[in-house]
């Protein structure tokens, strides 16, 4: 898997759609989660990213079929990410994260001194924005967990905190109550922990959460 360098859509800071899904896919494996199909991904991207510009094309399938494929910046990328489970997100972040170092063969050569000065310049100050992004969402994913919960649950603030969703005492309430439905529905758990300002409070399984985020 490597950035796309040579479509006239992208840049070495980005990446299609079908690159991120082999890429996620590849981690799901390590960590025995099922494949995902270009159509959902792509339909994950949409929903993540609405509103967002990324550039589109349409590739021909070995079977003569077309699908759809997206242009993501790495940024795009690493948000996408974020909607996998634990595991699988940490492998995904990881691996863009050392895709986006940057090597000769990306860095232009340039032969006016100053001009070179400033892409030097530009290009490790990219570099240090990657590094605080990553530690970024290190830390929402940090406060986003209640202590001495489960891995993979979050109650219903601390995964909208992760995504960067803004939520009001009436709506998390609501959510709350959708998650508590969902849970029982499908026959998952629903924890518990101990909150500084609520008391005890429940928490839910990041795939519910996913789903009433939705």
């Amino acid at each position: 898997m490597q950035l796309m360098t040579s479509n006239k859509a992208s840049t070495s800071e980005t990446m299609t759609s079908l690159e991120l899904r082999q890429l996620i896919n590849d981690s799901r494996a390590e960590n025995q989660e099922p494949e995902i199909r270009l159509n959902k991904l792509n339909e994950k991207i949409a929903d993540e990213l609405e509103g967002q510009h990324y550039p589109k094309s349409v590739v021909k399938n070995p079977n003569g079929t077309e699908s759809e494929i997206y242009h993501l910046t790495r940024d795009q990328c690493t948000l996408v990410g974020m909607r996998e489970s634990k595991a699988v997100r940490r492998s995904v972040l990881a691996k863009l994260k050392s895709m986006g170092a940057a090597t000769p063969e990306q860095t232009p050569a340039v032969k006016d001194p100053q001009l070179a000065a400033m892409v030097m310049m530009l290009t490790q100050l990219d570099s240090v924005k990657q590094e605080q992004e990553a530690q970024r969402l290190e830390l929402a994913d940090l406060r986003a967990k209640v202590t001495a919960t489960p891995d993979e649950y979050y109650t219903v603030a601390g995964y909208a905190s992760l995504r960067g969703i803004s939520l009001d005492t009436k709506r998390a309430n609501l959510l709350g109550r959708k998650a508590a439905k969902v849970s029982r529905e499908h026959g998952v758990d629903i924890g518990k922990a101990h909150s500084s300002i609520y008391g005890e409070v429940n928490t839910y399984h990041v795939d519910v959460l996913c789903e009433i985020f939705e």
